[in-house]
């Protein structure tokens, strides 16, 4: 495990995300995966969080998305908000061809049901970037535990 990002919280909440090598290719064809784990307790314990979809995720990654790639072999920022976890990345692969533009989505884990629910927060801009005026209010929101 080459860990890429760990974000901690006050009261002890951990999360880390990393690349991990796959034994067979997913459903893209890529062999790269991406793992993530939360702590509760300060990293004395942790758990392993499925990378699963909500159904109505599955379809807007699908209908939506100008790369609908599942999980994200990378992602922009990971933290815990009031207690769930989160990350946000960006479409990996635009085609100009495609319908819908490139854009940055963040990931929210329901515990509950044990998957993951995304909404799309901005459409990037003609060089794959965030807007600079989302860039600037979002990084002072981003880390609001």
């Amino acid at each position: 495990m080459a860990l890429e990002f760990e974000e901690s919280t006050q009261d002890g909440q951990v999360i880390q995300a990393w690349l991990d090598d796959s034994s067979s290719p997913g459903w893209t064809g890529d062999w790269t995966k991406l793992r993530m784990r939360y702590s509760a307790d300060g990293g004395e314990t942790w758990q392993d969080l499925s990378m699963r979809l909500a159904l109505i995720s599955r379809i807007l990654t699908i209908w939506r998305a100008s790369s609908p790639h599942w999980p994200p072999t990378w992602v922009t920022a990971i933290g815990i908000a009031n207690g769930v976890p989160w990350f946000e990345y960006k479409d990996e692969m635009y085609d100009w061809r495609t319908t819908f533009k490139p854009a940055l989505w963040r990931a929210e884990f329901v515990p509950t049901h044990q998957h993951w629910r995304i909404r799309k927060l901005v459409l990037l801009n003609s060089d794959h970037e965030v807007p600079s005026e989302f860039a600037s209010s979002h990084e002072q929101n981003q880390k609001s535990y």
